[in-house]
């Protein structure tokens, strides 16, 4: 009986809403294919070590493989729905891709409420079927909540929404009327020439 060539790689993994996901190999163009059950807790991004089958496949198909170890966490933190139950709750990612609810204990539950967008910060990577644990550390706000949406990308991307210190400094110094010599005389339009003249 013969036995499959294995052979490993690294690159990053990316996750599909259904369970299984794909890993393009660092440094080249190929993706290959990663079903549900070999996904050892790989998240959305994470940077992982890969096992890949050397099967005959047929023209435009992914090889398929495993994963053996992941490398690196693409992300600490993710933005969520907060879903309460009596003694503990769950936040479901706003990325549908991420592969996992987060388990959320009472304790790490903070002043989150049923429906409530949050911050959430892993505190236990998925493993062997288990889900991911985290504990909220900011609450958004309200779902249906004016202005939520926009606040929620703004933490899912780290992106910056306060200006510098020395900006506001700087704004703070600028005078807060306008003075006479602020104004300018306003200035007469040229008058358009007639090219031909």
């Amino acid at each position: 009986m013969s036995r499959k060539k294995e052979k490993t790689r690294e690159g990053i993994f990316r996750g599909s809403v259904k369970g299984y996901g794909f890993v393009k190999i660092d440094g080249t163009d190929t993706e290959v294919f990663i079903p549900k059950d070999k996904t050892r807790g790989a998240l959305n991004g994470d940077h992982v070590c890969i096992k890949i089958f050397d099967t005959k496949q047929e023209k435009d198909f992914h090889q398929e493989g495993k994963v053996i170890s992941v490398l690196e966490r693409d992300r600490e933190t993710l933005v969520g729905t907060y879903q309460k139950s009596r003694n503990f709750g769950f936040v479901v990612p706003d990325d549908k891709k991420f592969g996992t609810d987060i388990y959320i204990s009472k304790k790490n539950a903070g002043k989150a409420r049923n429906g409530h967008k949050v911050l959430v910060k892993i505190t236990q990577y998925p493993s062997k079927g288990r889900n991911a644990e985290g504990k909220i550390i900011e609450v958004i706000g309200n779902i249906n909540a004016a202005g939520v949406d926009m606040l929620s990308l703004i933490k899912e991307y780290d992106l910056p929404y306060r200006f510098p210190d020395f900006v506001v400094e700087e704004a703070k110094s600028i005078p807060q009327e306008i003075t006479k010599a602020d104004y300018r005389k306003p200035q007469r339009p040229h008058p358009r020439r007639n090219l031909y003249d």
